[in-house]
């Protein structure tokens, strides 16, 4: 998804978390790309971080205007996360329509459109890869917990999988005896 100088069209980033300690420096996600219009490098960015115990993605440059001006869009999440307990996250853009939509746990919290006025008309920004950029991402920078099943698709998922990480197993082993006495 993340090759030089591509257009995309429908995308998904989907991943499980497990926050032990929730700080503002934890970064679930993060990529940098760089875009070269005529002599003017542009620096673009996809990241996904918490702030204030909520999920916000933050997109720069990422979707392009005509004139490849300067183009920055944001949804946050509206549910404060809550320590020692599996949240699953997706990020979903739909480029028929021109939206980002985030959910957690399935339940939609926020939608922006990637168009100028940043509502839904027909003027829509498409992703673009700039044609410097590097296909590198970082996942979990500052976290203390864990991530599962993360997924980045060329595609829109409509049905995300929501496996149940609430239930617990049990592990039996028979006894045995260190000491001979």
């Amino acid at each position: 998804m993340f090759s030089p100088g591509r257009i995309l069209g429908d995308f998904s980033i989907e991943f499980w978390t497990y926050t032990t300690t929730i700080s503002d420096n934890t970064t679930f996600f993060t990529w940098r790309g760089v875009n070269k219009v005529k002599s003017r490098f542009i620096s673009q960015k996809i990241k996904g971080y918490i702030e204030k115990r909520k999920v916000l993605w933050v997109f720069d440059n990422f979707f392009i205007p005509e004139d490849f001006s300067k183009y920055s869009i944001k949804v946050s999440g509206k549910t404060k996360l809550i320590p020692n307990q599996w949240n699953h996250h997706i990020i979903r853009y739909n480029s028929k329509f021109g939206y980002i939509e985030y959910l957690m746990n399935g339940k939609p919290e926020d939608i922006a459109y990637t168009t100028p006025t940043f509502m839904e008309n027909n003027h829509i920004y498409p992703p673009y890869v700039g044609n410097f950029s590097k296909n590198q991402f970082t996942i979990g920078e500052n976290l203390n917990g864990f991530i599962d099943e993360f997924r980045i698709s060329e595609s829109f998922i409509e049905n995300p999988s929501l496996n149940d990480y609430t239930k617990k197993g049990d592990f039996f082993t028979k006894v045995y005896i260190l000491d001979d006495n």
